[in-house]
Parts: C-alpha cells; sequence; structure tokens
C-alpha cells in the first residue's frame, strides 16, 4: 500500500493525509511530522522502506517521470497530437512477451507522456530481458512492430533440494545412468557398507517397503542431494547406537 500510495502522489502532485491520526507518539523524533492534511508534494524522489514481521525488509526510491503537468483537457489533446507516428521500444524475457506488451501498447488510446516513461525505462539493456522490440504509435494505418532476441539467453543451474517426504522407490534408478552422480554414489556405498547400508539398492529398488524405514528414507534423501553432479563431496559417517541415529557429514 506504501508504494501505491506514494505512485498516486507522484502522479496528483500531492501526498495523501494519514487517518484515525491525533496525538503523536512522545517517544518519537517530533522533527517527523505526520501529515494530517493534503500536502503538496515537491521533488521527484519519494523513498518508501516496509518492515515485516516476518523479517522481509525492503527498501525502494522511486524517481518522478519528468513530463509537463497539463491542466485542461485541450492541453492534454495538444499534447497528444502527432503529425507522425513515434518509435516506441521494449523488453521482455521471451518473444511472446514483447508480442504481449507491443498488443496492449497498440490497444490503448495515445499518451505521449506514457510512451515517454516506457521509452525511458526500456531504452538501456535490462539483465534478463533477453528479447528487444519496438512498435510504431499511434499505430499506422498499417502496423509496424518487430523483435530481435539481443542477448544470449543462458539461464543459471539451480539444484533443489527437498526435505523428509520426497523418497519413491527407485529414486534416482535413472540417475545412476551420469557418471560423475554414479562414482558420487559409489563412493558413499563404500563408506555406508561397514554400517549395513547398501545405498545403491536403496536409491534404485522398486521395492515399496523400502521407505518403511525412515533410516533408508533419511539416508537416500542425503545420498542424493550430497551426490549431485556439482558437488564432490567428503562423506563422514557416525553411527549413534544410543539412539539409533545416523549423523552425515559432508563438505566440498
Amino acid at each position: 500500500m506504501s508504494m501505491v500510495k506514494a505512485l498516486m502522489a507522484m502522479n496528483t502532485s500531492v501526498i495523501a493525509p494519514n487517518i484515525n491520526f491525533e496525538t503523536p507518539n512522545t517517544n518519537i523524533d517530533q522533527r517527523v511530522k505526520v501529515l494530517t492534511e493534503p500536502t503538496p508534494l515537491t521533488g521527484d524522489l519519494v523513498a518508501v522502506t516496509s518492515f515485516s514481521l516476518s523479517g522481509t525488509v525492503a527498501h525502494v526510491l522511486l524517481k518522478r517521470h519528468p513530463v509537463v503537468a497539463t491542466k485542461t483537457k485541450e492541453d492534454q489533446k495538444k499534447n497528444n497530437a502527432r503529425p507522425y507516428p513515434r518509435l516506441v521500444l521494449v523488453s521482455s524475457r521471451t518473444e511472446k512477451g514483447i508480442a504481449s506488451i507491443i498488443q496492449k501498447l497498440e490497444t490503448m488510446p495515445y499518451n505521449n507522456d506514457f510512451c515517454s516513461l516506457v521509452n525511458q525505462v526500456f531504452k538501456e539493456p535490462i539483465n534478463g530481458l533477453f528479447y528487444s522490440g519496438y512498435t510504431l504509435l499511434p499505430t499506422p494505418t498499417k502496423a509496424v512492430h518487430g523483435s530481435l532476441l539481443t542477448q544470449p539467453i543462458k539461464r543459471p543451474v539451480w539444484f533443489v533440494y527437498a526435505g523428509m517426504g520426497s523418497q519413491w522407490p527407485g529414486m534416482a534408478r535413472e540417475l545412476m545412468w551420469f557418471a560423475p552422480f554414479r562414482q558420487a554414489i559409489f563412493e558413499c556405498d563404500r563408506v555406508y557398507r561397514p554400517l549395513g547400508l547398501d545405498i545403491v539398492k536403496i536409491i534404485t529398488s522398486d521395492d515399496p517397503t523400502t521407505f518403511d524405514d525412515i533410516l533408508n528414507s533419511f539416508v537416500a534423501i542425503v545420498t542424493c542431494h550430497v551426490s549431485d553432479p556439482g558437488s564432490r563431496p567428503v562423506v563422514k559417517l557416525e553411527k549413534r547406537r544410543r539412539k539409533k541415529t545416523l549423523l552425515v557429514t559432508w563438505s566440498q
């Protein structure tokens, strides 16, 4: 809501008052002014800070688009009147995204200030927006637009490690075809064997009762985690007989 309030203030040049405010807290620095009446917004920068009880803290600095305020409908009409179409640039992660943005722009009533804002946003390359496109506004009799791949698509690989409950019979059978994964599994198996655990059988067996034993479930999940191709773990195991638990630690 703070972001919406800031955008409305920048659009109208008026800061909305706070409701239900009567007496300031004496423990707060009295130089902080709580607005109780509509107040003119001066300047082009507005800071918005969010402090969440869940631990999410964010801060953003907004800059107002430098447009000339028009006071009458006649002024707006003159401002939006153009003797020739204007080139408008856009960018997106996908070619479909480019088409969607252009379609939206071409179906909206032409607004010169809005087109200036769009161009200002997309005039510089934005990391992660692989496609760039263009259109002419107001749309001529025959629409003119296009798109082009301007950044190489090289997305990072992420390994998502799930917790207890993500195991299933034969969970790593197909992964054993990959040599780095298979080698890491065999390294873990060499450590597990003296403890009476056959990790290869545990992660490749179709037996639906394999994971009725929680120890098999835990060892299978952890072993698959530390055996991904990007990790060459050093695995150490310690069997704690009194508590019937297995301590697994690993390091790069």
